[in-house]
C-alpha cells in the first residue's frame, strides 16, 4: 500500500528504488542534484516537480520522464528504454522520435535491470538517449535559434537582449561545459569578446559550421532519383 506521505511519484520511485539498494532521501537528493528539502517537499506535493529536475531525475535513473511529469500515481512505473533509432543516412527523422514516443507510452515496465544499465551509462558517461538526439539534432537547432536571435536583436532594448544572452550562454558553458574541437579557448566568457581579433575569429567558425551545416541539409533533403 502506498503510504500517505507519497503525493508524488518521484517518492514512489525511490521507494522501488529502495529495494534494489539502500535509497533515503539523502542518498537520492544527491544522485538527482537537489537538496534534500526541496526533495522532500515534492514528494509531500508542496512543492511541483520541474521540468529541468525531472530530466536530471530520468536521466539517472531510467525512469521514464513523461511519467513522472504526468504524477499519475496509480500507472504503474515505466522505463525511458525506448531509443530514437538513426535512418540510413545517419539522422534522426519525425517518424523515428514518434515510434520511440509511441513505444513509451506503451510503457515498459521500470526495472532494476533498467536502473543498472542507466547506471552503468552514466559511471561510462555514454550519453543518454535525449543527450544523443540533442547532439543529432543541434545544427538544425542552432540554426534556428540564429533565427530567433536575430529576430529579437532588432526589437527595442535590443542591447539588453544581447546582453542577457551573452551571460546566458557564458553560464550555461560554465554548467555544462563546450566542445574545445569547435571553440578550442578554455572557457567561453562575453567579456573575452571585446578583443577583436578573437571576436572575428569565432564569427568565422560560425559561419563555417552554417555553411557546412546548409550543404549537408540540402543533400540530405533533396528528393532521391
Amino acid at each position: 500500500m502506498r503510504h500517505s506521505s507519497q503525493k508524488h511519484n518521484v517518492a514512489r520511485l525511490r521507494v522501488k528504488l529502495n529495494e534494489f539498494e539502500k535509497f533515503d532521501q539523502e542518498q537520492f537528493a544527491k544522485l538527482i542534484g537537489c537538496s534534500v528539502w526541496k526533495l522532500r517537499n515534492i514528494e509531500t506535493g508542496r512543492t511541483p516537480l520541474d521540468e529541468l529536475l525531472a530530466r536530471r531525475i530520468s536521466d539517472e535513473t531510467g525512469i521514464a520522464l513523461e511519467w513522472l511529469l504526468e504524477n499519475d500515481l496509480k500507472a504503474p512505473l515505466v522505463a525511458n528504454a525506448s531509443p530514437v533509432i538513426r535512418d540510413g543516412r545517419g539522422r534522426f527523422t519525425l517518424a523515428a522520435m514518434k515510434r520511440a514516443v509511441l513505444m513509451r507510452k506503451r510503457g515498459v515496465p521500470f526495472t532494476i535491470e533498467a536502473y543498472k544499465s542507466t547506471r552503468l551509462e552514466r559511471d561510462l558517461g555514454v550519453p543518454t538517449e535525449r543527450e544523443s538526439l540533442a547532439q543529432g539534432l543541434g545544427g538544425m537547432y542552432a540554426i534556428i535559434f540564429y533565427a530567433w536571435l536575430r529576430a529579437i536583436f532588432l526589437t527595442k532594448n535590443a542591447d539588453i537582449a544581447l546582453w542577457k544572452t551573452g551571460r546566458f550562454l557564458e553560464q550555461l558553458a560554465g554548467e555544462h561545459g563546450h566542445s574545445r574541437d569547435i571553440l578550442s579557448a578554455p572557457r567561453l566568457e562575453v567579456a573575452a569578446l571585446r578583443n577583436h581579433k578573437l571576436q572575428w575569429q569565432q564569427v568565422k567558425i560560425g559561419l563555417q559550421l552554417a555553411e557546412k551545416y546548409a550543404r549537408n541539409w540540402e543533400r540530405s533533403e533533396r528528393p532521391r532519383p
